[in-house]
């Protein structure tokens, strides 16, 4: 079995920023889906419209590592940053390793 790595993500934000979040991941979805190791990629509004979750699949943990240094989000993560600073917006991160296939 290949060693699957899941990511899962949760952006919680205030209705103001509802927008700005919706455009960042849309812009996010092409730089993931050249980063090399990635499987999929799905991203998930709530229907109370408050936050979003996606769910990345990688070959490895080493894949996702590399991602997350990954130059091709570096204009991306300077916008990323400055709204998870403004208090507006509140990022979770969880990492599961897939039981069978």
């Amino acid at each position: 079995m290949e060693n699957k790595f899941i990511v899962i993500t949760k952006t919680y934000f205030e209705p103001s920023e509802k927008k700005k979040i919706l455009d960042l991941a849309e812009r996010s979805f092409p730089i993931f889906r050249k980063q090399p190791g990635l499987i999929a990629i799905m991203s998930h509004i709530s229907h109370d419209q408050t936050h979003t979750m996606s769910y990345l699949s990688w070959k490895d943990k080493h894949d996702h590592e590399a991602c997350m240094v990954s130059k091709d989000f570096s204009d991306f993560n300077q916008e990323w940053e400055k709204l998870l600073s403004s208090g507006k917006v509140r990022f979770e991160l969880q990492t599961y390793d897939l039981l069978g296939e």
